[in-house]
């Protein structure tokens, strides 16, 4: 049986892997989940379209490794913006600059808690992700192309508008899940890159290593909800599966 039961405005900003048609449908199991639980965790948040759809009503808490895609993220929760639209000269030149960046010193380091010290890392994620059709970093370019009346960076600017709005009052957090301080108890929820289909930009995930860390936090009193194509009978059980043939994934509960 398909999680997507029905056609419903998009959540979250256009990122890859979002769970934009799945994110009210995983929400409302989370929220039969959280019980006495403190807080909703969102371990791999990507464009946030389930945390955005996590009542507001529970302590939410949105945590990526990506420091260019929180960046952007912590700049428009902030009330910040960028103006659209975005031309293919300025995602080229941002392109340049990334990978230079990248090459000489590797990922930049964001304080979230400095939200005007984020404002060149946004940019370049602005160009990245706004600028892209895929919703990959730096993916195909999406903008005004000759002979053609549309220009989806207006689309995916107003998107990202939206996530900032769905955001408000959601704790931001850059950095290795590893090193992600919870509370307990907490549900979280764990949408990390699917097996088989390789690592996301900027993403480092072991699979054996993160299985590993869902034991030693589910005995620490927390509850674990993933999306994978699959995952290892002895942990988890089967909630729902996606009848999505091109991206067929599994919800699964860890018993």
């Amino acid at each position: 049986m398909a999680l997507r039961t029905s056609i419903e405005p998009k959540l979250g900003m256009n990122y890859r892997g979002n769970k934009t048609g799945d994110a009210r449908y995983i929400a409302s199991i989370v929220t039969n989940l959280m019980a006495d639980r403190k807080q909703f965790v969102d371990l791999f948040c990507g464009g946030c379209s389930v945390t955005c759809a996590i009542p507001k009503t529970f302590k939410r808490v949105a945590n990526d490794a990506n420091p260019y895609l929180m960046a952007l993220l912590k700049w428009y929760q902030a009330g910040n913006r960028f103006k659209a639209p975005i031309t293919q000269t300025m995602f080229e030149e941002a392109r340049t600059r990334v990978t230079k960046s990248l090459k000489l010193i590797g990922n930049p380091v964001v304080d979230l808690t400095k939200v005007d010290s984020l404002k060149d890392v946004a940019y370049l994620a602005w160009c990245a992700y706004i600028g892209s059709a895929s919703g990959e970093f730096f993916g195909t370019f999406c903008g005004k192309q000759p002979g053609s009346a549309k220009d989806m960076t207006y689309y995916n600017e107003s998107q990202l508008v939206k996530t900032a709005t769905g955001i408000q009052n959601v704790k931001l957090s850059c950095g290795n899940y590893l090193d992600l301080k919870l509370e307990a108890p907490s549900v979280i929820y764990c949408d990390p890159p699917w097996k088989g289909l390789g690592n996301y930009a900027l993403t480092m995930y072991n699979p054996d290593e993160f299985y590993e860390w869902c034991v030693k936090t589910k005995k620490s009193g927390h509850t674990i909800l993933l999306s994978e194509v699959s995952a290892p009978e002895d942990l988890f059980k089967l909630v729902k599966r996606s009848g999505v043939s091109t991206s067929s994934y599994g919800l699964y509960l860890m018993k």
